[in-house]
């Protein structure tokens, strides 16, 4: 296993971004429908970049299916079979409610992080 605090720093920041979008601390439809959904495969990406030697490309691989998995999971309503409690973290993490724009919205933020990350790596090295 890869330690790369600077990937796991990002993936933490984004993690309580998202527990504060997901616990309604942030209130606005839009952020909890959109920019929390651009948010989730960040956060997987920053995670496995910061714990793993993948690269740009298969972090983004393997956090899209991750996404996709748990956009699965959820048009079964994994969380109501397992009897998760609404609200709780696990509840919160697997979410239960199946949407086709959340999957753009997954793409849209992965590549978002690959690209960025991509650049800053290109920056210092110059």
């Amino acid at each position: 296993m890869t330690f790369r605090p600077n990937y796991l720093v990002v993936a933490t920041i984004l993690f309580v971004v998202e527990l504060a979008i997901g616990r309604g601390y942030i209130p606005s439809a839009f952020v909890r429908n959109s920019v929390g959904d651009v948010l989730v495969i960040p956060l997987l990406y920053f995670f496995l970049r910061g714990v793993t030697k993948s690269t740009p490309l298969v972090a983004l691989a393997v956090g899209l299916a991750i996404g996709l998995t748990a956009e699965a999971l959820q048009y079964l309503h994994l969380a109501d079979l397992l009897g998760l409690k609404k609200g709780s973290l696990l509840y919160i993490v697997l979410g239960n409610t199946f949407s086709w724009s959340d999957l753009l919205m997954y793409s849209i933020g992965g590549v978002l992080a690959a690209w960025l990350d991509v650049r800053v790596q290109e920056r210092n090295v110059k």
